[in-house]
């Protein structure tokens, strides 16, 4: 009988109620070793202490304004970008709050990408949690309880046609190629 009742309190003591007032189960750490937070546990939004990092930065950036790294510069590869706790993460936010593998952040032709990778505590831009998504320059970026604002960099914009038209000027191209075939065959038959 004792060995139930122990058993029954140690499931007990596991559980707690959230604001739904259904069971969740307690953890530690998630899969990689990441603290887990409820949302209510985490701030909903740092101070932004301002950028004390270069401003006058020609490659893309970000600079911590939230969770112990206010006024650290992590510059953005060219190209993809890693972020996580791990050493061979291309920006290494040591923080329990992040995980190994968190979030990549892609340069495209026309502007930034960032994309959750195997974060347990999710990514979010501008307050909204993200799988993937659109960033600009001067967006806040989190990733577990570090804040983060995005520069892409006077000099990330690439040069030549960008976003849809040069997506579109193939297609451009062919249509005036069969308006001049056309014009030619009715001038020249």
């Amino acid at each position: 009988m004792s060995v139930v009742r122990n058993e029954t309190r140690l499931a007990q003591s596991n559980l707690a109620m959230n604001e739904d007032t259904r069971p969740i189960k307690r953890t530690a750490a998630g899969p990689q070793g990441t603290m887990i937070f409820r949302p209510g546990d985490l701030p909903s939004t740092a101070s932004d202490n301002g950028d004390r990092g270069p401003l006058d930065s020609r490659q893309p950036h970000l600079v911590g304004i939230g969770g112990g790294l206010e006024g650290h510069v992590f510059p953005l590869r060219a190209g993809r970008t890693l972020i996580g706790r791990r050493a061979t993460s291309d920006v290494v936010l040591d923080a329990v709050s992040v995980s190994a593998l968190h979030a990549w952040i892609v340069q495209e032709r026309d502007g930034f990408r960032i994309i959750n990778a195997l974060s347990t505590n999710g990514t979010f831009v501008n307050g909204n949690k993200v799988h993937e998504a659109s960033i600009v320059d001067g967006d806040l970026i989190g990733l577990g309880q570090v804040e983060l604002r995005f520069h892409s960099g006077r000099g990330a914009k690439p040069s030549g046609l960008t976003g849809s038209l040069a997506r579109s000027w193939p297609w451009l191209m062919a249509g005036a190629a069969v308006v001049a075939f056309s014009a030619w065959a009715l001038l020249y038959r």
